[in-house]
Formats: C-alpha cells, sequence, structure tokens
C-alpha cells in the first residue's frame, strides 16, 4: 500500500493513542497521564484528513505511518512536557517543532517513518538521523524541547 493509497480515517489514530491509555492490558506502551497528548493527537487527525496537494505544489497526503510514529516516539518516552506545533510535510510526513526566538527542537517524521532531529541553540543548528524511541540524540533534544517551555 503507498503513502497515497493509506485509509484517511481519524479513528485510526484515536485507536492508537486509546491503546496507551492505562489499564487496557495492551501491550503498547502506557502513558502516566493519556489526556495530556489529545491535542496532538486531534492535531495529527486533522493532518490525516489532508488531502493529495494540499499545498497547491503536489503534496502528498499525511501518512497513517508518519502519524503513528510521531504519536509513537512521545508515547513510549511518556512526554510530559510542552505539546509542539504539528506541521505537514510535502512527502507525506510531519513536523513536531519546540521553540523560542532562535533555539529550537524540529522532529521530523517523513512519509515512511523515518526520523530526525534538528536542535537549533542560538543559531547554531545539529540534524541527526534518529534509529530509535531510546536513541540518545533525541532524547537529547527533547530535553531542550522542555527547558524552552
Amino acid at each position: 500500500m503507498t503513502v497515497i493509497d493509506e485509509p484517511r480515517s481519524a479513528s485510526l489514530m484515536q485507536a492508537r493513542y486509546d491503546r496507551a491509555t492505562p489499564g487496557t492490558g495492551s501491550d503498547a506502551p502506557t502513558m502516566s497521564d493519556p489526556d495530556h497528548l489529545r491535542p496532538l493527537v486531534d492535531g495529527l487527525d486533522a493532518l490525516l484528513q489532508l488531502p493529495a496537494n494540499w499545498d497547491s505544489y503536489g503534496g502528498r497526503p499525511t501518512s497513517l505511518t508518519a502519524a503513528e510514529r510521531a504519536l509513537t516516539v512521545l508515547v513510549e518516552l511518556n512526554w510530559m512536557g510542552p505539546l509542539p506545533t504539528l506541521s505537514p510535510m510535502s512527502d507525506g510526513g510531519v513536523t513536531l517543532e519546540w521553540g523560542r526566538d532562535d533555539e529550537g527542537v524540529e522532529l521530523a517524521v517523513t512519509g515512511d517513518g523515518s526520523i530526525s532531529v534538528v536542535v537549533d541553540v542560538h543559531g547554531a543548528m545539529r540534524e541527526h538521523v534518529v534509529t530509535s524511541s531510546s536513541d540518545p540524540v533525541l532524547l537529547d533534544a527533547l530535553l531542550w524541547a522542555d527547558k524552552l517551555a
């Protein structure tokens, strides 16, 4: 199934998130405060509804793979920090951004679920490919994102 052929169902994102609530008996990661990420789920649901060519430059619809991966990373890390700003990517991916002025963290999840992180500290940018939710680069980037709040 290609990214364009994926179902555009918001209920799939909600179902993934609901599996992360305590007491469900699921083997999915659990969160200590499952309501904390609810606005993020709603934002991802909205991105999943974007049509092909949403940006008038041939942008692909947000892939369910990217949306699930973005949510899964934060659920697995039990993210209780500030919620990111969400943006669609033209390849069907999702960008999660935290920041202020000339400092920020950008977590880019491509349409195929690959993750990269960019950390900007006073204009000095560092970009890394992330291999897993436990990648030290990702953990350091999210610690910085939490401090930016």
